[in-house]
């Protein structure tokens, strides 16, 4: 991955979720939920950093980034406090490799 000035990363991030949290104190009762590409991108992005994953091309189906150890994976980002669907069984949780993520204050 090409030298990253993460400080500018962080800036833009606490912009985004600046952003949408202004557009809630505005528009009481509206979500503005940052989802979709652009989460899953930021989570990529961050997890390639920081377990020094590189990254296969966007919209590679299936996995994301290849582990040092040489297991394919994939990465989950969620801005929530949970993701939706049962907890993967522990023998699944290690051998899926690195997971990261980012919890915004509810």
């Amino acid at each position: 991955m090409a030298e990253v000035d993460w400080a500018e990363v962080r800036t833009l991030l606490d912009s985004l979720y600046g952003s949408a949290e202004r557009l809630e104190a505005l528009f009481p009762g509206r979500k503005f939920t940052l989802d979709g590409h652009l989460v899953c991108s930021i989570g990529e992005v961050i997890a390639a950093y920081m377990f020094d994953l590189p990254l296969d091309p966007a919209s590679t189906m299936v996995h994301d980034a290849l582990c040092p150890a040489g297991r394919r994976v994939e990465i989950k980002f969620t801005q929530g406090r949970t993701v939706a669907g049962p907890p993967p069984a522990p023998h699944k949780a290690t051998a899926s490799g690195p997971s990261a993520s980012h919890t915004s204050p509810a």
